[in-house]
């Protein structure tokens, strides 16, 4: 059986339509297990009323995020993959016979759908070609591949969101892995652990999820209120990778992860947190990476060059700089 982890804040708006995709399910072998972040609208009546039709169970908590809410639900999971799905999503009613069918059938712990997105201000479908990086892949990915068998930039190969993949249960416990209680990017620490530890990460290319952007009531909307948590997680990756014996392989292709992550985050957040976020940065990086001086550490992409001797040292000046020719 799947389990199905859905944390919902204020969905009201769409948890008909998403109840209505899991009813429309070609393989109806799960359970659904919502848990209501402090809902301020009507979402616990919705859920309430659906509990009938299907395998169906609610709990509510206080506020605390998504990343506590599905550590919640994963606690309360009884089947042998978990799915973590949000309720604004969207996602083809091949879903679960898709992707627990080559889940089972493969023995994986990691198994990764294609996705798209879904613009929500606009209703249309735009191609999504950076949730799975295949040129990254091993040359024998189709028939599912060890993490280790990556050879270069693992930390760019997926998105590490949890929408689009489905995890071996029992690998998740083995090894404790939970996602960060943060506002925002609590999903990283969890799923880039997850595939950087599993022996076998299958991905079926077809296009299964459907993932909303530009909605003006997502978390990722809103990170000025939470603007060091990109690095919060950043460190907690870093640290567990350490303890694993990890970290040696990979520093390079963390580094460079790094670098493009908090470029992004650099320029959507307002000018007064994207400043917070690069001092914090920088000392984080000095302590990490004591040995790299400018120009000696291979970076991948060259849109990230600049930015990547900016991290080495503290220099506000060139940074607002850099931010404003980006912008």
């Amino acid at each position: 059986m799947l389990s199905i982890v859905v944390p919902v804040y204020n969905g009201e708006k769409y948890l008909a339509e998403f109840i209505d995709i899991l009813l429309s399910q070609t393989c109806q072998d799960f359970e659904v297990i919502f848990i209501d972040d402090g809902s301020t609208d009507n979402s616990a009546a919705l859920i309430n009323a659906s509990l009938s039709k299907g395998n169906f169970s609610f709990f509510f908590q206080k506020n605390k995020g998504a990343g506590a809410a599905r550590n919640s639900g994963l606690s309360r999971c009884k089947g042998d993959y978990v799915w973590f799905a949000d309720c604004d999503d969207r996602f083809s009613v091949y879903f679960v016979e898709r992707m627990y069918g080559v889940a089972k059938s493969s023995n994986s712990e990691v198994v990764v759908c294609l996705s798209d997105n879904f613009v929500h201000s606009t209703g249309n479908y735009e191609i999504n070609d950076y949730s799975v990086r295949k040129d990254l892949l091993p040359n024998d990915y189709q028939k599912g591949f060890s993490p280790h068998s990556v050879q270069r930039d693992f930390f760019h190969l997926f998105v590490w969101w949890p929408w689009d993949k489905i995890f071996n249960l029992n690998f998740i416990k083995k090894y404790n892995i939970q996602f960060d209680e943060l506002r925002s990017t609590n999903d990283l620490f969890f799923v880039c652990l997850a595939c950087l530890l599993s022996t076998r990460i299958t991905i079926i290319e077809e296009v299964l999820a459907h993932h909303r952007i530009n909605n003006p009531c997502s978390v990722s909307n809103n990170r000025n209120r939470s603007a060091l948590n990109a690095l919060i997680a950043l460190e907690h990756l870093f640290s567990e990778l350490k303890t694993q014996k990890l970290l040696a392989d990979r520093k390079v292709d963390f580094y460079n992860y790094l670098v493009g992550f908090l470029s992004w985050h650099f320029l959507t957040l307002n000018s007064v947190n994207s400043l917070r976020l690069y001092s914090k940065a920088v000392s984080f990086v000095k302590k990490e990476f004591p040995e790299v001086a400018p120009n000696s550490m291979e970076i991948y992409y060259d849109q990230n060059k600049e930015l990547a001797n900016l991290l080495m040292k503290l220099n506000l000046k060139n940074f607002f700089l850099w931010r404003v020719r980006n912008c």
